[in-house]
């Protein structure tokens, strides 16, 4: 008399695909404009540059799809990176062994977005800023830092796409300030004019990264000792990386200073922004989010396993009392 295999102990059979997979690449395109939106809102006009050729209004700015100005380095790497995680969330709804084609292409689709706005703008910058060395030099800073940014933003999406837990708590850690900037940048690009109730608001998105490390490390689990590590390396990040990207704010808008003077402040704004008064909440508030969000996974797991072997013995044994 053959029996049924126990559900627990079956192999797991393979979802279908969930989209065809040309949608991805153009969902990587969408990601691009989802990420845009902040700029796009405020009205997607080049900044005022210190250095720009001739004297001009905001409003007669010519228009550029990319923020570039030393004063918007951390919301352009917001951008960038919240396309790149949201492409990297998508991607990753495919089945483990679709994952690679599905990353693939939503990649290709994404960095094709970046070079449709990227190219533009930086043309437009280039061909208004004053011909000077140090025209040349900042232009060549902008553009860099912009090009790191889509690399960041191509990083976040492999691993989220297709790394494993432990690499996805880890990705979203480098994800979750750069995000909390773009939905800052998102709800009230300018706080000194945005109404009280909203500056309440934007200021309470302090903590959105917190809220993103500690659902992604509740999901990640603490079974394995390379999981352990991950929440050990994202909580570490999440410390650092909100205080790094404070420092480099600042020091990219230090005005007439020796580049020893802007070194030596940002590391006293990187001291400051990284002190456990400063630092800490967030780090605990995802401490705590991860350590209850696991408990609950590992029983609901464990109950619905439970469950499931059960139902397998009852109906063994009703199998059994048919027979006989």
């Amino acid at each position: 008399m053959s029996t049924s295999p126990d559900p627990a102990q079956r192999a797991p059979r393979s979802r279908e695909r969930l989209l065809p997979l040309w949608v991805y690449a153009p969902a990587g395109l969408v990601t691009v404009v989802i990420g845009l939106l902040p700029w796009l809102r405020s009205g997607p006009r080049l900044p005022l540059q210190n250095l720009w050729a001739a004297r001009t209004a905001p409003e007669q700015m010519p228009l550029a799809l990319l923020p570039l100005n030393q004063y918007y380095l951390v919301p352009l790497l917001g951008m960038l990176v919240t396309a790149g995680l949201l492409s990297g969330l998508l991607a990753r709804l495919e089945p483990r062994q679709r994952r690679r084609r599905s990353t693939l292409l939503t990649a290709v689709g994404m960095f094709a977005g970046f070079l449709a706005v990227g190219v533009p703008s930086g043309l437009v910058l280039a061909g208004g800023l004053e011909e000077s060395a140090r025209a040349t030099v900042y232009l060549a800073g902008v553009l860099t830092w912009t090009i790191l940014s889509a690399f960041a933003a191509v990083l976040v999406l492999g691993l989220v796409g297709r790394g494993r837990r432990g690499a996805v708590a880890i990705a979203m850690s480098l994800a979750a300030a750069p995000v909390g900037a773009w939905a800052q940048y998102l709800f009230a690009a300018d706080p000194s004019t945005a109404a009280p109730g909203l500056v309440e608001t934007v200021g309470s998105l302090r903590w959105l990264p917190a809220v993103l490390v500690g659902l992604a490390l509740a999901w990640c689990g603490i079974r394995l000792s390379a999981k352990i590590a991950a929440w050990v390396l994202s909580l570490v990040v999440l410390w650092v990386m909100p205080a790094v990207l404070t420092a480099i704010s600042y020091v990219a808008g230090y005005r007439n200073a020796e580049v020893g003077e802007r070194i030596g402040s940002g590391l006293d704004v990187l001291a400051a922004a990284m002190a456990p008064g400063t630092a800490g909440p967030p780090v605990l508030v995802a401490l705590a989010i991860g350590v209850v969000g696991a408990v609950a996974v590992a029983l609901w797991r464990w109950w619905r396993t439970r469950t499931a072997r059960n139902r397998s013995e009852q109906n063994r044994e009703n199998g059994l009392d048919g027979a006989s």
